[in-house]
């Protein structure tokens, strides 16, 4: 199973994402039919099966639902959902070691309620992922597009030339933040080669992209998706790149 995210999920995330971030007080009444749909239950298996982990109080592993039939079992879940007779199992209490002596509690859900709790996050997480202030990156991977996207509009405006006189202290605050998208689009100018196929960048012949064109590529990109904010910069920059000046096939 593909851990990427499908496009029709995707879609959907985008679509609540850009709901809640425009209307912040809009309540979302009809979300119970996403969380049982049959492509976001698929889904949220694929990502608890990556976990992998130990069983719940059900005694259930992941080998014997392989072995049983994922989509059967998937099925029979769906049909808890939708007929509403889905309860939780107990979490299974285990203690564990401290490296420094001691134990402390660990609470294992049954992988039934594992892959409800990823569905059910599938499909919530991009409303309150709106709530977030864009400087708030908690526990952001620091390599995520996030942490590079207030750069990369700053970055933007500059070789747009929509930036303050140049001896302002504004000027210099936007410069630093720019610095960081700038230094970024320059390494992946450098490792560009090295991309495989499916990121690699191909200009028309007579033409040349200048590095103001791959900033506001990559800004742009970024706009559109802003659902993708918390996967990795340099990779959603490819992306971008690529899909501006794509390779013959």
């Amino acid at each position: 199973m593909s851990l990427e995210t499908p496009d029709k999920i995707r879609n959907l995330q985008r679509k609540l994402y850009c709901k809640a971030k425009a209307e912040p007080a809009f309540r979302f009444y009809l979300l119970y039919d996403k969380i049982c749909r049959e492509d976001i239950l698929r889904h949220a298996y694929a990502l608890a099966r990556a976990n992998a982990g130990a069983p719940g109080v059900d005694g259930v592993t992941f080998a014997q639902i392989d072995a049983y039939g994922v989509d059967a079992w998937l099925a029979g879940v769906r049909e808890e959902i939708v007929s509403k007779t889905y309860r939780p199992e107990p979490v299974r209490r285990v203690m564990i070691p401290k490296p420094g002596g001691g134990e402390r509690p660990l609470g294992i859900p049954t992988i039934r309620d594992r892959v409800v709790q990823t569905a059910a996050k599938i499909v919530l997480e991009p409303i309150f992922e709106a709530d977030f202030e864009d400087s708030a990156y908690g526990q952001t991977d620091t390599t995520s597009a996030m942490v590079y996207y207030p750069s990369c509009l700053a970055a933007a405006d500059i070789v747009q030339g929509k930036h303050p006189a140049a001896d302002s202290e504004d000027a210099a605050k936007q410069l630093k933040q720019a610095a960081i998208c700038f230094g970024a689009v320059t390494a992946i100018m450098n490792l560009e080669p090295f991309f495989k196929p499916e990121f690699a960048m191909c200009p028309p012949a007579d033409s040349k992209v200048s590095f103001a064109q791959m900033v506001l590529a990559i800004t742009t990109h970024l706009k559109n998706h802003p659902e993708q904010l918390r996967n990795n910069f340099h990779q959603l920059a490819a992306t971008a790149l690529a899909a501006s000046w794509p390779c013959s096939k």
